[in-house]
């Protein structure tokens, strides 16, 4: 027992209960304002009808009066009440307000003839209970009392109050039941979404919430915490791509390293010796360095930096800085944009995505004369283009070309050469689109590889970027 008000508290605490008593209260209420307008008219409604009696008998009293005096008024009032029974008080009363004729026997005290007024009249000739009365002044000090008896109308309005309890008795239960069932449908689909949580939790981050397609707040809330499970899963494949892949790539030449300083150990250092550990010392710091800038530009740091650039102005300079190494290649870098496109961005960070893109060209694409470097205005922004005139990359492969340590040639052989590249150039691209808003397009040159930078002309919120490719 003792612990039974720490459960009621409990149970009143929890959301469920809370929505079901709120539900409850709001049926209640409605149903209270839906009845009350009901006796509200009823009782209106009965008292008009009353009213509209008086004045008509009223009326026929005074055009009696007006066809043949007191004695005419005499004459119909008898006539009147033999036909009506008890249901009507007429009185005509002298000035001293004793009873000339009618059924009450003398006019009631502090009567006035200025408004209605509800009478407890009593008399052989009188049915028991209120009257609704009117009082009317005549000539020669004379005046008309008509008084309508409201038993009747009483009556039917205590049965018009017993058919409402008779409704409420029916609509509270009803009202409870429905609140309960709200409650339960809420519960389960609250309940379904803790369920895919918890198997999150344990590791399994194929779970997603259930969706029925109402675009309710619940199916709201399952979309958002899906689309955020996707964005965990597709974190946690590509960084397990991620560690498989410097583990791989990390290996070979810290082993040579390793080998090459127990050489020089050994003996005086050869400078070629030297000089190889050098180039993968290097490779290892390069290595790192791409895979920590992918890592942050996905994190959104350094949009506190960004700044209205002009784009024609950014590829006429990183076309400057790649151009003799294309030449050396025997390739032309082509820089060609309209002026007058200014959007807001991380202008390092953007060239160096260029960069990428540009050294990602003449490392793979063997046979090509022209890189060219191109933007222009789309709806929401700028699209900044690399293309060249290679042998492009297939449409299966594109999306696996974007993803970190995603290559497509057997570069990474038995003794661990990377020659082919460490598989981050565009992976940083892709990332540094999405920092900006954007993404990354992978297409055909017809012929080569037409690599297509979107970025908005709003910076966007300082928010987590949008999913990475899938890594396969």
């Amino acid at each position: 027992m003792s612990a039974l008000p720490g459960r009621l508290q409990r149970l009143l605490a929890a959301s469920s209960t809370r929505l079901v008593l709120a539900a409850f209260a709001i049926q209640m209420l409605l149903v209270s304002l839906a009845m009350a307008s009901v006796y509200v008219a009823a009782q209106r409604q009965i008292a008009a009808r009353d009213q509209e009696l008086v004045i008509d008998l009223r009326d026929d009293l005074l055009a009696a009066w007006r066809a043949g005096g007191a004695t005419e008024v005499t004459t119909f009032i008898n006539a009147r009440l033999a036909l009506s029974g008890s249901n009507h008080a007429l009185l005509l009363a002298d000035a001293t307000g004793s009873a000339l004729a009618g059924n009450l026997p003398g006019q009631p005290a502090g009567l006035s003839d200025r408004n209605w007024q509800r009478l407890e009249l009593a008399g052989p000739r009188l049915a028991a209970g209120p009257y609704l009365v009117l009082l009317t002044r005549l000539d020669g000090g004379l005046s008309l009392l008509v008084g309508q008896a409201s038993a009747r109308g009483d009556a039917l309005l205590l049965a018009v109050v017993e058919a409402l309890a008779a409704s409420l008795a029916l609509t509270v239960p009803a009202a409870l039941g429905l609140a309960l069932l709200l409650g339960r449908l809420s519960a389960a689909r609250v309940s379904g979404i803790s369920r895919v949580a918890e198997a999150v939790s344990s590791g399994d981050l194929s779970r997603r919430a259930p969706r029925d397609g109402s675009e309710d707040a619940y199916d709201r809330l399952a979309g958002v915490i899906n689309a955020m499970l996707d964005r965990l899963e597709g974190l946690v494949s590509e960084l397990r791509t991620v560690t498989d892949g410097l583990a791989h790539d990390l290996r070979s030449p810290l082993t040579r390293l390793r080998g090459r300083v127990e050489r020089a150990q050994a003996g005086e250092p050869d400078p070629e010796v030297l000089d190889a550990m050098a180039s993968d010392l290097d490779r290892v710091v390069t290595m790192l360095t791409t895979a920590l800038q992918i890592s942050r530009a996905e994190a959104g740091i350094g949009r506190e930096h960004f700044s209205r650039t002009d784009v024609a102005e950014l590829l006429a300079d990183t076309a400057d800085i790649y151009a003799p190494v294309a030449e050396d290649q025997g390739i032309a870098l082509v820089a060609q944009a309209p002026g007058g496109l200014m959007i807001p961005l991380h202008r390092p960070l953007v060239q160096q995505a260029l960069g990428n893109a540009i050294e990602n060209a003449l490392r793979h694409a063997h046979g090509a004369r022209t890189i060219t470097l191109s933007a222009n205005a789309t709806a929401d922004g700028v699209a900044v283009i690399v293309a060249d005139d290679g042998p492009g990359i297939p449409p299966e492969n594109r999306e696996l070309a974007l993803c970190r340590f995603g290559r497509l040639d057997p570069a990474r052989g038995a003794d661990g050469d990377l020659a082919g590249g460490m598989g981050l150039g565009l992976a940083l691209v892709s990332a540094v689109a999405r920092m900006h808003g954007g993404n990354v397009e992978l297409g055909s040159n017809e012929p080569g590889l037409r690599l297509a930078i979107h970025l908005p002309a709003a910076q966007p919120p300082a928010a987590s970027p949008p999913s990475a490719p899938a890594v396969h």
